[in-house]
């Protein structure tokens, strides 16, 4: 109901695009204006440049404090988003990864009262999002086990466990065990360590794969479960167990989690603009809610997101909301992008537009009662995060998608088939279908273009740790 009052207090885009289904390079569209071929954030773990110049350091210089809250270890200071800010919460501790309640409390902690300054404030809600565990569940719990001593038990619900282990000399058994009934089927175990030196690791009982081997970055199992510690030290050693358990759902229960998950953000949301409210900071405030990108759950057979350009993966909700500026319940049906939305933004705070940048201002209140449905929205995918290289362009109710790799193209009409299951290549193609087609075409023909001739320098990907490596393949983002 939260999001669903915003909406109705402000504008309401249906047609909201991300460029790209990655965390970190769609943020950094969103905070620079600016498509991912220019700023060349690729993946996680590149490092947006300093050379663009961002809405907090925009801010900054018309003399905001700028605070940010992140709830992923993808947008950890080190990879540039911080640029601007004054306060950029980015602590994480053994996993990387903040519910939306903990994102609520560091803002309720680190907001000063009164403030000094006009406040910028970015925060940053990861749910939903993978693992899908939404509160209030009754999740299944398993009991760890160590030379039969019991250590505490896990819930089955995707997110990190960690226990204490002190290793006698010789074979160690670690025994996991179900605590309930609610454990049926195979458990998935990702990130399976034993932090210790001079130890060897080995699957044993219960595990799908050879006994013996070490664990891999995925092992399944049926409980109960062993895993095999040795140790040749001459005493105890101490040690440390990690890992990440949850069971394999389908698609509709996955649906049903990914739905769980929205409601307990809107809740929090409401909980954040409450604090807002008491302190005095919502009235003649702008405020926007959108997305990074969507979420495969099922559809065209894919899960999680990086690797396509569907709309279930690049359309995001946007809500523009600012008092006395933008007509309570405004939808705006035409096509707009992140970058739109970052012009749109300078244009109400009266900040400079973007070198670079090609966002126009989408506010029917700013530029008339219409906005041009013809304006082609950008997205992409990258070989480098999501195995192929995919443009598309969204040009009205169309939307063409190439394969840079093969040269093959998939045509839709996203009023007519909004799932785009019918690519229309497949048929014979209307008048009005062939003009789109060939406008679109030459879209991503200058947009090659634009890539090759602006492709000169690199960006700096950040070096992780086997530890940082491993909580960001826990959320799913495998480099």
């Amino acid at each position: 109901p939260t999001i669903d009052a915003l909406a109705d207090q402000g504008a309401l885009f249906r047609r909201a695009y991300s460029h790209i289904a990655v965390t970190g390079p769609s943020h950094s569209s969103m905070f620079t204006g600016v498509l991912p071929f220019r700023h060349r954030v690729e993946k996680n773990t590149d490092i947006l440049p300093e050379s663009f110049e961002t809405l907090a350091e925009s801010l900054k210089d018309e003399g905001y404090s700028s605070y940010a809250v992140i709830s992923l270890g993808v947008l950890k200071a080190r990879f540039g988003l911080a640029q601007g800010f004054d306060v950029y919460e980015d602590h994480f501790e053994s996993q990387w990864f903040l519910k939306a309640e903990e994102v609520t409390d560091r803002i309720e902690s680190i907001l000063p009262d009164p403030l000094e300054k006009p406040l910028f404030l970015f925060a940053h809600y990861s749910d939903p999002h993978e693992p899908y565990s939404p509160p209030g569940l009754n999740y299944a719990r398993f009991s760890v086990k160590l030379n039969g001593e019991n250590l505490g038990s896990c819930r089955v619900d995707g997110m990190g466990c960690e226990f204490p282990l002190l290793l006698k000399s010789g074979v160690n058994e670690v025994r996991f065990e179900p605590v309930d009934d609610g454990i049926e089927g195979r458990l998935g175990f990702r990130q399976l360590e034993v932090r210790a030196s001079g130890v060897d690791v080995a699957l044993g009982s219960g595990w799908e794969g050879t006994r013996g081997m070490p664990p891999r970055r995925l092992n399944r199992c049926r409980l109960p479960a062993t895993l095999i510690i040795n140790t040749q030290a001459g005493g105890d050693v101490p040690a440390s167990l990690s890992f990440f358990a949850d069971k394999e759902i389908d698609a509709a229960v996955s649906r049903q989690r990914y739905a769980l998950e929205v409601e307990y953000v809107d809740r929090q949301i409401a909980r954040l603009l409450d604090l807002l409210k008491q302190r005095g900071l919502l009235d003649h405030s702008l405020i926007v809610l959108t997305s990074d990108h969507g979420e495969g759950l099922g559809q065209h057979n894919l899960f999680g997101h990086k690797k396509q350009v569907y709309d279930s993966l690049i359309r995001v909700p946007l809500i523009v909301v600012a008092d006395g500026l933008i007509r309570p319940g405004t939808e705006v049906t035409a096509p707009v992008s992140h970058v739109d939305m970052n012009a749109t933004i300078r244009e109400i705070l009266g900040l400079p537009p973007v070198g670079q940048s090609s966002g126009r201002i989408v506010l029917p209140q700013l530029v008339s009662d219409t906005i041009d449905g013809e304006v082609p929205k950008i997205s992409m995918t990258f070989k480098s995060s999501g195995e192929v290289d995919l443009r598309a362009v969204v040009l009205g109710e169309y939307k063409l998608i190439r394969n840079l790799d093969t040269g093959e193209e998939e045509f839709y009409s996203l009023v007519q088939d909004p799932d785009e299951l019918n690519d229309i290549l497949r048929g014979t193609l209307s008048v009005k279908e062939r003009r789109a087609l060939a406008s679109s075409g030459r879209i991503l023909d200058s947009i090659a273009q634009m890539e090759a001739s602006g492709r000169h320098g690199f960006v700096e990907t950040a070096t992780l740790s086997p530890e940082d490596l491993a909580r960001l393949e826990a959320l799913g983002y495998t480099q």
